[in-house]
């Protein structure tokens, strides 16, 4: 199992380089590129565009072994944004921490712009039916007996998300809005640690939600 996290080209609708990741499952590419992102309330660009690399640190778990990659926008005086990541031999998960910074105390999160893009492309989505969004988990089989799900680990307060159909061949998170206020999925305060985003693999359908190391996974 291998996760790819880098700074990639604008995709057609954007101008703006930004953070993006690849899954690979045997070294066979399984999710293309994907990009990353929060939006925040009237704040430009997206966190996840324009930033650089700053830091890493490396580490092995019980199972797994895992990346933080520390990012920030705009140069010294930028956003910060991390990316925590971990491998597991079935799966990966991932999740945006955003430390306190000068310019980030106060955090009103507007929307989450996470992508899963299958290199499968539309064969995957044809889980989907004619919905256009749904509540994970999402669950698809995959050329060559491959199944993958596509799910959240939950993290206190913050808003469950949905995965929309982005385009023919990926998915896109979507937070539910506060009920007083249309604009705004969340708010608080950095530091901030966000919920999982968790990928699994398995050629078992029916035991593909049972892996141990998900309750494992902490807020």
């Amino acid at each position: 199992m291998e996760f790819r996290l880098y700074n990639a080209p604008p995709n057609e609708s954007g101008y703006l380089f930004r953070l993006a990741y690849e899954v690979r499952v045997g070294g066979k590419l399984v999710i293309d590129r994907s990009y990353l992102g929060i939006d925040l309330l009237n704040i430009e660009p997206l966190l996840g565009e324009k930033d650089g690399l700053i830091g890493t640190r490396t580490a092995d778990g019980p199972g797994y072994h895992s990346l933080v990659a520390e990012y920030m926008q705009d140069g010294s005086l930028g956003d910060r944004i991390d990316i925590e990541v971990r491998v597991y031999d079935d799966g990966v998960a991932f999740r945006y921490m955003l430390p306190r910074s000068t310019p980030l105390v106060d955090l009103n999160i507007s929307n989450e712009a996470t992508e899963f893009r299958f290199a499968a492309g539309k064969e995957a989505l044809g889980a989907l039916g004619e919905q256009s969004a749904q509540s994970p988990p999402f669950i698809a089989e995959l050329p060559g007996g491959q199944t993958v799900a596509v799910l959240e680990v939950r993290a206190p307060d913050f808003p469950a998300m949905s995965l929309a159909r982005l385009d023919a061949g990926a998915l896109v998170t979507r937070l539910a809005r506060k009920k007083n206020d249309s604009e705004v999925a969340y708010s608080g305060h950095t530091p901030f640690v966000g919920p999982w985003r968790v990928i699994l693999f398995g050629k078992d359908r029916a035991r593909l939600l049972d892996a141990a190391w998900l309750k494992d996974l902490r807020p």
